[in-house]
Order: structure tokens, then C-alpha cells, then sequence
């Protein structure tokens, strides 16, 4: 059976460079839109707010089991706001990143993913050569399939999926893009495409979406379903047996109805 995790999920989407703004308006777009349809709960630090401080203070109180970023990066560190340090290879980091699932738009940074799952990491997605989409004016056409490709790793963990589920949904979303990519930027999908890497638990299931509970009562007049026996009782109640009409005594039986033990009180009507 794959290990559950707590539905929460953690976004970084620094601001401060062209680069960035692309990877930060997909993830809004296709990330995080995911996570309101499934009502997966969510913490979003976008620019000046996506620092170190407020990452990692939001880890130990949130607690998510997934987190989505964007950032630069090389082989030993990847960033947050203004290029600040988020995450290393130190022990640290990996305490800070234990038992959870992280995929990460940042350049080289996959060269760290065998380290830190040795480190409690349940999952690393990322890139082990630099990232290189085509863009033109932001927002652009020409960047989308790249990030639709990326991010839909984060979109398939958001469906309750586990993370080998979501590494092959997004291996095959990658040859889909690519499929209907012109020459020129197919070239750079494909080497991103070759880089990409997941390291660590296949089956971890960082976004556990609960199925709706089915209907646990049942009339047995007319076989309507209902999910609490409040709600049966209450279709019973007024299906079945609606109000009594009003009904008007007579003069003469409010006098004389209790000879004939009548169950109307005198005094009603």
C-alpha cells in the first residue's frame, strides 16, 4: 500500500526576473488552479513574499507534503526571491525537505536529487542540466507547452496520485508537447525532457484526495439515498407523511365530541 501524506502543498514563485515570471503565471495557472478544483490545501509565496524565512517557517507549521517551485539554480543550491538560497545539499536542508515531495523548476538542481532522498526526501523532481524553454513577450504561446510539460507532475501528485504515477504521466505529457512543438523549440524540450529525473519513494502519494462517501441510508419506501439519518428522517416525515389537512370541528361536537371520547381537543377549532 503507498504511504498517505496530509493533502497540503507549499508554492515558490519568485518574481524578479523574466525567467521566473514564466515559470511563476504557469503555476498559478495550471499548479495552483489544481490544487482550489480538488480542494487541496495551499500556501502561495509569490515574489517578495517567496523568501527562505518564510519557506521554511511554512514547512514546520504547515506541514506539506508537496512543494512546487521555481527558482535558479546550479548542482549545489536552488533559490527563492532574488536568487536567495532556499535549499543545499546540506543536512539541513534535507531535514527541511524530509518526508516530503518536491518538484523543482531550477537549473541543475537534479544533480542533488540522489542526495537529499538519502537524506528522508520521499521524492525529488527536477532537471540535472539547465532548463531552457523558448519564450517571446510574456506572456507567450511559445513557453506554454514547456511549463504544461514540467508542471504536469504537480497537476497529477494534485489528483491523488502517487509520485512514480505522476513522474510517467509527465514523462509522457513531455512527448506530447514535444510531438506538436515546431523544430526550433523541440530541440530545447528534448534536451529537457532528457535531464528530467525523479529520485526516490514511487509510491508515495504526497496529495491524497479522498473519495466522496457513499450514501449510508436508505428509505425503505421509496429506496432514496441519504448520508445521514437526520436527512432520512426529515424525507420520511414530510415525503410520506405531509401535514394533515386543517380540519374544522363542528359547533355540536365541541360540546358533545367527548361523549363519543372524540381526540380533538374542545378548545380546538
Amino acid at each position: 500500500m503507498p504511504l498517505l501524506a496530509t493533502p497540503r502543498v507549499v508554492f515558490s514563485r519568485p518574481e524578479h526576473d523574466s525567467a521566473c515570471r514564466y515559470g511563476s503565471y504557469h503555476i498559478l495557472d495550471i499548479a495552483i488552479a489544481e490544487a482550489k478544483k480538488n480542494g487541496v490545501a495551499f500556501r502561495d509565496f509569490m515574489a517578495e513574499q517567496a523568501t527562505r524565512d518564510n519557506i521554511w517557517s511554512c514547512f514546520d507549521t504547515f506541514d506539506p507534503a508537496l512543494f512546487v517551485m521555481v527558482g535558479h539554480g546550479n548542482p549545489q543550491v536552488t533559490a527563492c526571491q532574488n536568487n536567495e538560497v532556499l535549499f543545499d545539499r546540506s543536512v539541513e536542508s534535507g531535514m527541511k525537505l524530509k518526508d516530503r515531495c518536491a518538484t523543482f523548476l531550477s537549473c541543475s538542481w537534479g544533480q542533488a536529487a540522489k542526495d537529499l532522498v538519502h537524506l528522508g526526501m520521499k521524492g525529488f523532481h527536477g532537471y540535472t542540466e539547465d532548463f531552457v524553454f523558448v519564450a517571446s513577450i510574456f506572456p507567450d504561446t511559445y513557453a506554454s507547452p514547456f511549463m504544461r510539460a514540467h508542471l504536469e507532475f504537480a497537476r497529477v501528485c494534485e489528483n491523488g496520485k502517487s509520485c512514480g504515477e505522476a513522474f510517467e504521466a509527465c514523462r509522457q505529457k513531455w512527448l506530447e508537447e514535444i510531438a506538436n512543438m515546431d523544430s526550433y523549440s523541440a530541440r530545447f524540450a528534448k534536451a529537457d525532457y532528457e535531464s528530467m529525473v525523479f529520485e526516490g519513494d514511487a509510491e508515495f502519494v504526497p496529495t491524497p484526495i479522498e473519495p466522496p462517501h457513499p450514501p449510508t441510508q436508505k428509505c425503505c419506501e421509496c429506496g432514496a439515498e441519504f448520508d445521514t439519518c437526520d436527512d432520512l428522517l426529515a424525507h420520511i416525515r414530510f415525503d410520506h407523511f405531509p401535514p394533515c389537512k386543517e380540519y374544522k370541528r363542528p359547533g355540536w361536537c365541541k360540546v358533545f365530541g367527548w361523549i363519543v371520547n372524540c381526540p380533538i381537543p374542545s378548545e380546538g377549532t
